[in-house]
């Protein structure tokens, strides 16, 4: 294998595992989260909506933390190639 590869390779493993290291942050802080308000919930007149907020920042963490990082680490290609926008450049000219 050639030297590049393997960088490549290393690169690769390296963002994986910052991701599986991301998730398992989301999981443990949202179990927390998820526990806190549990334990200190009260009999509260707001819209329910309101009164779970620990949704909101599970809800926005998981989709603008999570499926990001996701997406970007496991399906690079799909989105961001450079490749890809050559051959769009190429059909243009």
């Amino acid at each position: 294998m050639s030297s590049l590869f393997q960088q490549k390779i290393i690169e690769i493993a390296r963002q994986r595992i910052g991701f599986k290291i991301h998730l398992l942050v989301y999981i443990l802080v949202n179990i927390i989260v998820w526990l806190t308000w549990l334990t200190n919930v009260r009999n509260f007149d707001a819209p329910m909506w309101i009164i779970i907020w620990p949704l909101w920042t599970t809800v926005a963490w998981g989709i603008g933390g999570i499926l990001i990082h996701y997406l970007s680490v496991y399906h690079k290609d799909k989105f961001i190639s450079a490749n890809r926008e050559a051959e769009r450049l190429k059909k243009r000219s």
